[in-house]
C-alpha cells in the first residue's frame, strides 16, 4: 500500500515540476494572463486547458469507487460526496483567493516555489498568506 506521506511527497514534487515547466512561477506569465486590457498572454489557458483531462480521469475513478464503496488508494474517506453543494464558507473563500491571486498574481503554491529566488515580495506573501490562515478560522466561526 502507498504511504500518504510518499504519495503527497510525489503529488507536491509533480505538481512544483508542472509549475516550473509551464512558467507559472513567474509574476509576469500570470499577470499578463490576469491584464486583458495591455498584452494579454494566453499561455496560462493551455495549463488550465492540460488540467482538464487528468482531473477528468481522477473524477471518474473516485466516483468509480465511491459507488463500489471503496475508500480513497492512500486511505481514510472521500471528503465531498458526488453532487454535494459548495458550502457558504467555501464560497467567501474562494472570493478572497481569487482576489489575493488577483492582486498579486501568485498562487500559495507559486509563491511557496519561487521564494527562492523571488525575494522579499514573495516573502512578504508567504507571510500575509500565513495570517490570513491563523485569522481564516475564528472568521469562518463567526460566519457560522
Amino acid at each position: 500500500m502507498i504511504s500518504r506521506l510518499s504519495f503527497s511527497f510525489a503529488a507536491g514534487a509533480l505538481l512544483g515540476l508542472g509549475l516550473v515547466i509551464s512558467g507559472l512561477i513567474d509574476f509576469e506569465t500570470v499577470r499578463g494572463f490576469l491584464d486583458l486590457q495591455r498584452s494579454w498572454n494566453p499561455t496560462l489557458v493551455f495549463v488550465l486547458i492540460g488540467t482538464l483531462l487528468p482531473m477528468q480521469i481522477a473524477r471518474i475513478i473516485s466516483n468509480r469507487l465511491t459507488i463500489k464503496g471503496e475508500g480513497p488508494v492512500v486511505g481514510g474517506a472521500f471528503s465531498v460526496q458526488p453532487g454535494a453543494q459548495p458550502s457558504k464558507p467555501l464560497l467567501i473563500g474562494a472570493v478572497f483567493f481569487g482576489i489575493g491571486w488577483g492582486l498579486t498574481g501568485l498562487l500559495p503554491n507559486v509563491a511557496l516555489a519561487s521564494v527562492v529566488f523571488g525575494g522579499p515580495p514573495n516573502i512578504l506573501y508567504i507571510i500575509c498568506f500565513c495570517i490570513g490562515l491563523i485569522v481564516g478560522g475564528p472568521f469562518k466561526r463567526w460566519l457560522s
